[in-house]
């Protein structure tokens, strides 16, 4: 189940960011295939766990980008670290997660 929402939220990035909003924003075609790579390579370092490579990946590619999904991601994966316990690699916010 969480496979699937996570392709959706994909699916989502990459046809809610058209070029159209892309050129408006002054964002290359470069930057969105940058972006997209970016996007998919936290994905994949989701699947596997890897959290902290996850944060980079969507953290580089809303840089990048300003696509919602990305930082929807980026706080699902700190969310993730924090929950592990790894508060030095999720910074200081890890107190407003546990409530």
């Amino acid at each position: 189940m969480v496979t699937v929402w996570r392709s959706l939220v994909l699916v989502l990035f990459l046809l809610v960011f058209p070029r159209s909003v892309a050129s408006a924003q002054g964002v290359t075609d470069a930057e969105i295939a940058e972006a997209r790579a970016l996007f998919m390579a936290g994905q994949a370092a989701v699947e596997s766990g890897r959290w902290s490579d996850a944060v980079d990946s969507f953290s580089r590619a809303y840089d990048l980008s300003g696509v919602a999904a990305a930082l929807y991601n980026l706080g699902f994966a700190y969310r993730a670290l924090c929950f592990q316990g790894d508060r030095y690699a999720a910074g200081k916010n890890c107190s407003a997660l546990h409530g």
